[in-house]
C-alpha cells in the first residue's frame, strides 16, 4: 500500500506540472507538484514522499547550480566574502533577538525550538522535527505564527 501512495503522490505531481505548465504558471517543475499535492492532502489522499527524496533534490539542484559557476564567479564571491559574512551575521543577530521575543512571548517555549524556528529557513527544519515526534505540532504552529507575523506587525 505504501508503494502505491509513493506512486500516487508522483502522478500526482507530474500532473500539476503539466497543468502548472498549461496555465501559463512561472516554475512549473517547482510549483505544479507543489500546489497538486497540496491540494491531494486537503483532500485526504494518501500520498507519502520517498525516503530521502528530498535530499536527493538538493543534490541535483546544487550540482545543476554549481556547473554554472566559472571563475569570474567564483572570483567575485570572493571579492564580497567580507560582506556575505556580515550578512549572516546579521541575519544571526535578528534570529537571536527573534529567540529572545518568541521565549518571552512563549514562556513554556523550550530554547532549542526558539532557535531553529527563528532562524531563516529553520521553520522547515523544525517541522521535520515534529514529524519525527521531537517537538509539539501547536508549539511549532504558534511559532512558526509568531515568527512569520512579527517583522509584518513591525512595520505597522
Amino acid at each position: 500500500m505504501l508503494y502505491f501512495s509513493y506512486a500516487s503522490t508522483l502522478l500526482i505531481s507530474l500532473a500539476g506540472v503539466f497543468f502548472w505548465q498549461l496555465a501559463g504558471g512561472p516554475l512549473p517543475w517547482l510549483i505544479g507538484p507543489l500546489l497538486a499535492v497540496m491540494a491531494g492532502k486537503l483532500l485526504h489522499a494518501e500520498l507519502n514522499s520517498i525516503r530521502h527524496s528530498r535530499e536527493l533534490g538538493q543534490a541535483i539542484v546544487g550540482v545543476a547550480l554549481g556547473l554554472t559557476f566559472s571563475p569570474q564567479a567564483l572570483h567575485r564571491t570572493l571579492q564580497l566574502a567580507p560582506w556575505i559574512l556580515l550578512a549572516v551575521a546579521f541575519a544571526l543577530g535578528l534570529a537571536w533577538l527573534s529567540m529572545r521575543l518568541m521565549r518571552r512571548l512563549l514562556p513554556t517555549l523550550d530554547p532549542l525550538t526558539a532557535w531553529l524556528v527563528a532562524l531563516p529557513g529553520g521553520a522547515y527544519a523544525v517541522n521535520l522535527a515534529a514529524v519525527d515526534g521531537y517537538s509539539s505540532g501547536s508549539r511549532i504552529s504558534a511559532t512558526n505564527t509568531l515568527h512569520t507575523s512579527a517583522p509584518t506587525l513591525n512595520t505597522v
